[in-house]
């Protein structure tokens, strides 16, 4: 963008982990962590966070960047809050009581993680970030777009409504 004089033009929305209401049973990253949580596929949460995007919110930005000459040129955080895979299955557990037997209710120990990371791929994307709890601040991006994000409990029960909607757990 910069070679072509556009420098100023772009904006770069970053989601995070991005929950909401699934159209379809096109499977997804993000679908398949609540998919397999409400199924009973963890018995115990790794100690994990993830900064939660919902889906309208970045549907939204987009919209709103390439109308906001302030946009451009800029690096957008999409997202409400960053909360943990425990959290994620306590927020779940308080709103769809249907599933809370199946959704775990302690963390798994990071050295419990790391092992199952040599069998499942899934486990071995998160060993990095085991124990971290990153922090973000919204605002920014709030502020630029003029705009407040989705919250993420809405975000968390809006995905898990979906998939049990579609008949996936």
């Amino acid at each position: 963008m910069e070679s072509k004089g556009l420098k100023n033009s772009l904006t770069c929305i970053n989601p995070g982990f991005v929950l909401g209401d699934f159209l379809n049973e096109k499977n997804c990253t993000s679908m398949e962590y609540i998919k397999q949580l409400l199924q009973g596929k963890f018995p115990a949460a790794p100690k994990f966070s993830v900064m939660i995007s919902h889906v309208k919110d970045i549907a939204k930005a987009h919209v709103l960047s390439l109308k906001n000459k302030s946009a451009g040129g800029r690096r957008l955080i999409v997202g409400s809050e960053v909360r943990s895979i425990l959290e994620l299955s306590q927020i779940m557990a308080k709103n769809i009581p249907s599933h809370a037997k199946k959704l775990p209710k302690r963390e798994l120990p990071n050295f419990m993680v790391k092992l199952l990371s040599y069998i499942d791929t899934s486990a071995k994307n998160m060993v990095p970030d085991l124990g971290l709890k990153m922090q973000t601040d919204q605002r920014y991006a709030e502020e630029i777009l003029q705009m407040k994000f989705i919250a993420s409990e809405i975000a968390v029960v809006d995905a898990a409504k979906s998939v049990i909607r579609l008949n996936l757990a």
